[in-house]
């Protein structure tokens, strides 16, 4: 499901327009993104497509979407990330290009207080039962 919807938005010109927006946006901040840990791009790609997460993610909220294990670098740089007002902004055209609230292309797969209609496998608590 996740390499076909992948493949879906990234035969999408708009999209990969927005994707290069983010990652100069990401560049611009002066933080490495290279050699980090699985959890830390797992991070970054969620914020990404998530505005509720980015929102949460730039208050520290971690731990609502189930990070907390990501170390003390990688979740402060997401944080400066995601409180990065270039960041963000890129962050939202890239997810509005091809998604829309409620659209079936953002599967809903957990929502454990009815308040994230948009969380993903990765925010599930592990392990999935």
């Amino acid at each position: 499901m996740a390499l076909g919807e992948l493949l879906w938005c990234l035969s999408s010109t708009d999209f990969r327009a927005n994707l290069g927006g983010l990652a100069t946006a990401i560049g611009n901040t002066g933080i490495s993104a290279g050699g980090r840990s699985n959890w830390f791009y797992t991070a970054l790609g969620l914020m990404s497509v998530d505005e509720q997460v980015l929102t949460d993610f730039a208050a520290g909220r971690f731990e609502k979407n189930n990070f907390e294990m990501l170390t003390s670098p990688d979740s402060a740089d997401i944080n400066k990330l995601a409180s990065n007002s270039d960041v963000g902004a890129a962050a939202i055209r890239l997810s509005s290009s091809e998604w829309s609230e409620g659209c079936n292309a953002k599967l809903q797969f957990w929502s454990p207080d009815g308040e994230h209609p948009h969380l993903y496998p990765v925010a599930s608590p592990y392990p999935l039962s």
